[in-house]
């Protein structure tokens, strides 16, 4: 029957006599996502593949190591959910059913940053301010460079 799970009994009874079998359903597959890049603030993505199964409670979502909310929707070939903010290139993701897992795959990726302008103390060089969308909120995975030179003192 149609399902989800791992190591699952078997058993077959004929004429008094019982044989089992452990049986386990294929693991979900990931074939794409839509859309494949969102803003730093998350988005509603939907995960195409197989082998969710029907039921969302035995369904758990990562987005670059981070575990989404479960306010999703799910059928055995889709998957609607909100991805967190984050940012990056080719994040990974990972659908867990029933304690079974889809190769880590790098289907998505958070818009790169957009600079709008730049003001910055003439002389002193103490503070320059950067004006702009899609830094997002980890000031960790920021990295800049100015004349070559990177700056860590880093505020968002």
């Amino acid at each position: 029957p149609p399902g989800t799970g791992v190591n699952l009994t078997v058993v077959i009874t004929i004429g008094g006599q019982q044989a089992s079998y452990n049986f386990s359903y294929l693991a979900p597959t990931i074939t794409s996502i839509s859309p494949s890049v969102i803003p730093t603030t998350g988005a509603l993505i939907t995960i195409y593949g197989f082998n969710f199964g029907n039921d969302s409670s035995t369904i758990k979502i990562f987005i670059n190591g981070l575990a989404v909310s479960s306010n999703w929707t799910v059928t055995d070939r889709i998957i609607s959910c909100t991805a967190p903010p984050g940012s990056g290139k080719n994040v990974s993701i990972i659908v867990t059913v029933a304690q079974q897992s889809n190769p880590v795959i790098k289907l998505l990726s958070y818009q790169a940053p957009i600079i709008n302008s730049i003001i910055s103390t003439p002389t002193t060089g103490a503070l320059t301010t950067i004006f702009g969308s899609n830094f997002g909120n980890n000031r960790t995975n920021v990295t800049i460079y100015f004349k070559g030179t990177k700056y860590t003192n880093i505020s968002t």
